[in-house]
């Protein structure tokens, strides 16, 4: 089914975009913490001037106009400190805008001041112009994802073009996908992440658990073979190495079926996390982030202080995300015919983390539940029960003696 714009009407089936939770994970983990304020005339032309020497660029005199239409459009990235450290630059699309964006009657390099909603007015969507920051690409989506909410109101999608291989990889990573897909006179690199929809379906609802039974190891068998072994064509040997009986695996279900795993092995003062596996029906949802989220919290909640892993080359920037870093002066290296980065980052115990000086029985509770009553919680609670009956049995009869 194609979406469209062109009726107002249409969008009351849309609810504020939720795909941006990724960004948001990066702004957890980014060097520090950023945001955005608008810019200055000054700014705006030491900026442009800045970029222009690096990638075609809409020129100074568009960029003020633009500015001058709508001065929200132009924002300087800032962090703590108040240091600048790039340019986000965004046009809040009135609806014939939206509607030139689909059908690529939209230029880019010299949008119509008609097509650029004016400050107070409510966008039907939102283009990303520009998002420029050469040094410092997380802390620049840590700023963006500081203001999503207020850039994209209720039923606003996003639009952006993938300028290169780089940029296009980038905004995929980020939730967005080919316009074409929904719009069919959309150029080829126009990406769009439409708001999701209102129409009486429910949220899918992710769930990520630790495996604490024969069955839920079968679902994590069934997963990683439908991924690595039909997909990635491994050998059985290769995939269920003989390691999956010392770690901590984890089942991550959308709407309770399977749908993702991972596991971490430990290793004295460091976890390993590894085998990170999604169905691929279900790769444009948020389980990955989740199931990661939750082995590096379990690895916490035991002490751990560091977690290693191998990151494909290409999945660099998406282990980044939750602070993993290559480590320096370590080559790649294959398996399985594929090329591998040795990636490291520090955890921070959790503050109730298990300890030898905590309740001694939360070292016997079911692995990752030590906070709930186990089974042998729940024994000693029937033998006090089961004294406290036998007191008042005894009391009864003597009483009645």
């Amino acid at each position: 089914m194609h979406h469209t714009i062109r009726n107002h009407q249409n969008l009351q089936h849309f609810e504020s975009m939720d795909i941006f939770d990724r960004t948001r994970e990066i702004s957890k983990h980014s060097e520090d913490k950023a945001s955005l304020r608008i810019s200055s005339f000054e700014e705006i032309e030491e900026y442009v001037e800045e970029i222009s020497g690096e990638m075609q660029i809409a020129d100074t005199k568009t960029v003020m106009a633009i500015w001058q239409h709508n001065p929200n459009t132009i924002q300087i990235a800032v962090d703590q400190t108040g240091e600048k450290f790039g340019l986000f630059a965004h046009l809040p699309l009135t609806e014939e805008g939206a509607l030139a964006i689909t059908t690529g009657q939209f230029d880019g390099l010299n949008p119509e001041l008609r097509f650029v909603a004016k400050p107070g007015q409510t966008p039907v969507a939102l283009y990303c112009w520009l998002a420029w920051s050469p040094k410092r690409l997380s802390s620049m989506l840590a700023a963006m994802a500081s203001c999503w909410s207020e850039l994209c109101p209720a039923g606003c999608s996003l639009f952006t073009c993938g300028y290169s291989p780089a940029t296009d990889k980038l905004w995929r990573a980020c939730g967005l996908e080919s316009a074409s897909k929904y719009y069919p006179e959309a150029p080829a690199n126009l990406l769009v992440a439409l708001p999701a929809a209102k129409n009486g379906s429910k949220k899918p609802v992710l769930e990520v658990k630790p495996v604490l039974d024969f069955n839920d190891f079968t679902k994590v068998i069934a997963v990683r073979s439908a991924t690595y072994l039909a997909e990635q064509f491994c050998t059985f040997d290769e995939e269920f190495d003989g390691n999956d009986l010392c770690a901590s695996q984890f089942l991550g279900t959308i709407d309770g079926d399977a749908a993702g795993t991972v596991r971490v092995r430990y290793f004295g003062d460091f976890c390993k996390v590894e085998r990170l596996a999604v169905r691929k029906e279900y790769r444009k949802s948020k389980l990955a982030y989740k199931l990661v989220r939750a082995a590096l919290d379990h690895a916490r909640k035991k002490g751990v202080t560091k977690a290693y892993g191998h990151s494909r080359c290409d999945l660099v920037r998406f282990w980044r995300i939750f602070g993993f870093r290559e480590i320096p002066d370590r080559p790649k290296f294959t398996f399985a015919n594929v090329d591998y980065i040795e990636m490291e980052a520090i955890l921070k115990p959790m503050p109730d983390r298990v300890k030898i000086d905590g309740d001694p029985m939360r070292t016997i509770r079911p692995e990752g539940r030590w906070d709930e009553l186990g089974p042998l919680d729940l024994s000693n609670l029937k033998s006090e029960e089961h004294k406290l009956q036998l007191i008042e049995e005894n009391t009864r009869f003597v009483q009645a003696g």
